[in-house]
């Protein structure tokens, strides 16, 4: 294993911490650790290391961090607020396999302040191009917790009601025995209408309308209210619809004016073409799922949703594309990185720098449980306030508390209110496993135990 095979850069409150294991003579904490068994100095002067409890590569394709880092910590306001290793295991927990495939980035914040920001690997495994400090990248359904917040936010303004009609602010869905069906109900996934019908072409769902008229015509597969099933793409139409025909602008500039602007968030739905060459493409999975989904067939309702619209998606190469990265898709197509995602949730639960993106009432209402039990698509326990995945629904080692949403192929962001963080993981390698991702959930459970 060679040193640029697995690499890993770690700041500190926005500023690198670690440019040398002599470093840590200077970080609060015990003494300098055992020296690494290669250290290469990348550029910024941030270090990329192989190493474990040793001080060596553990073997095989595993990579380890070691337990010393857990006494990097420092204290704030009478609180311990995490160190270096503060989004990691730090026993023994595994961070890596083949060769650190995964590439990873997290982010977070305790109390409005990032504590830990961590970003390493390869960005791009066809040009090799390094994961750096402003490199950002598509996150799947972790957009549709952003997506809450945005409605969230209209709802504390008092310019949409959940619970007024869905058609008070959108006379056309009233068509096909819609007319009583509710914002709640839309951001609790119970409206009935978790698939596009019709045939269209790629282009054509990209471009808004025809998606927004197709749902405004359509009648729901179950009665609203009755039940939940995810709507895995169809909930960024419908919510987006809702932002903007109670804005007027798009969901994806209503966002960059009002929200990602104030917070400084690198974070766009609607990636503009001056920053596509920032993004690490994705990397598929080696196993179609669509593909095992189709074959199952039958009754199943999410071999249909899964590739809806006109089964064109797919967890594949077309989410590499600037087409679809530009379109603006508040379901699916968020592009940015764990720091702006972990920004964006503690200021839902606090201020950051001065600004505060829901108060305190907002979140409890948004948090409250809408839609909880057997999820008609997903044919799993699923929990849903507006628009917000909560607790364990969404990450096995989340706490109640918690709420936010979690990402197709492992991307995750929440905020804890009750711990007072924001939490975000980013990645470009997509694995979908059934248990859930272990690798947000070993973050996870690592910075709830350094708490």
């Amino acid at each position: 294993m060679k040193t640029s095979d697995v690499s890993l850069a770690i700041t500190f409150a926005g500023s690198v911490i670690m440019s040398a294991p002599a470093a840590f003579a200077q970080a609060p904490g015990p003494s300098p650790p055992p020296a690494a068994s290669s250290w290469t100095v990348m550029q910024d002067g941030v270090v990329y290391g192989l190493f474990n409890h040793q001080g060596s590569p553990r073997g095989g394709d595993e990579f380890v961090l070691p337990n010393w880092w857990m006494g990097v910590m420092t204290r704030q306001a009478g609180r311990h607020v995490l160190g270096l290793n503060a989004m990691l295991s730090l026993d023994a927990a595994t961070v890596g396999k083949s060769g650190y495939r995964e590439i990873f980035q997290t982010g977070e914040t305790l109390d409005g302040q990032p504590i830990v920001d961590l970003w390493g690997g390869i960005a791009d495994k066809a040009t090799g191009r390094l994961w750096t400090s402003d490199t950002v990248v598509l996150v799947y359904s972790s957009t549709k917790g952003v997506t809450a917040a945005i409605a969230n936010r209209l709802i504390e303004q008092g310019r949409l009601d959940p619970d007024a009609t869905v058609a008070s602010y959108w006379p056309e869905f009233a068509a096909n025995g819609k007319a009583a069906i509710t914002v709640a109900q839309v951001l609790s996934h119970q409206a009935g209408l978790p698939l596009v019908e019709g045939d269209y072409t790629l282009a054509e769902t990209l471009a808004w309308d025809p998606m927004v008229e197709s749902l405004a015509r359509q009648a729901p597969i179950w009665e609203p209210g009755t039940k939940h099933g995810y709507h895995m793409r169809t909930y960024g139409w419908l919510t987006g619809e809702l932002v903007r025909r109670t804005d007027g602008r798009t969901i994806g500039t209503y966002f960059r004016d009002e929200i990602a602007a104030p917070l400084g968030l690198d974070f766009w739905i609607g990636l503009p073409d001056e920053i596509a060459p920032r993004v690490a493409p994705v990397i598929p999975p080696e196993r179609d799922l669509g593909e095992l989904l189709r074959k199952l067939g039958g009754e199943l309702l999410l071999a249909d949703v899964f590739s809806n619209p006109s089964g064109l998606y797919g967890y594949n190469e077309m989410w590499n594309t600037q087409e679809v990265r530009a379109a603006e898709l508040p379901s699916s197509n968020g592009v940015g990185d764990a720091r702006s995602l972990a920004r964006l949730y503690a200021s839902c639960i606090g201020e950051v720098d001065g600004v505060r993106t829901l108060r305190p009432e907002t979140v409890a209402a948004a948090t409250a449980k809408q839609a909880c039990g057997k999820d008609e698509v997903l044919m799993i326990d699923t929990c849903f306030g507006l628009g917000f995945m909560l607790g364990a629904s969404f990450g096995a080692a989340n706490r109640p508390s918690a709420f936010g949403h979690a990402g197709a192929g492992g991307s995750l962001a929440f905020a804890d209110p009750d711990a007072g963080l924001g939490f975000g993981y980013v990645m470009n390698d997509l694995r979908f496993d059934p248990k859930g991702d272990p690798r947000s959930e070993e973050l996870v459970r690592a910075v709830y135990r350094a708490l």
